[in-house]
């Protein structure tokens, strides 16, 4: 790598993160990880109903209110598993050190 090319080059690291506009934090009950040729989707929402049965109280028309996608290219993909692999490893040995 030449010295032009090393300059040119950005750390993700060193980025500012900025929120977007369109920015919402959201609890997801519910995930779906939807595959193709050419991306992996994972899709959240959130448990939700129309409305509660006035005898019994139990939710009626229960649904799933689909509120966000993130949709990566397969190379991507592997790598976000891999680094989540490694984030459960270090919380799993964590926990179990305060037993």
């Amino acid at each position: 790598m030449t010295v032009k090319e090393e300059e040119k080059r950005i750390s993700l690291k060193e980025l500012k993160w900025i929120k977007s506009p369109d920015f919402r934090e959201k609890t997801a009950d519910v995930m779906a990880v939807i595959t193709s040729e050419r991306f992996i989707n994972f899709d959240f929402g959130s448990f939700d109903y129309e409305g509660r049965d006035p005898k019994t109280m139990a939710p009626t028309n229960p649904f799933i209110n689909y509120h966000t996608r993130i949709k990566v290219e397969y190379n991507h993909f592997k790598d976000i598993v891999r680094i989540l692999n490694d984030i459960l490893k270090r919380e799993e040995e964590k926990r179990s050190e305060k037993k």
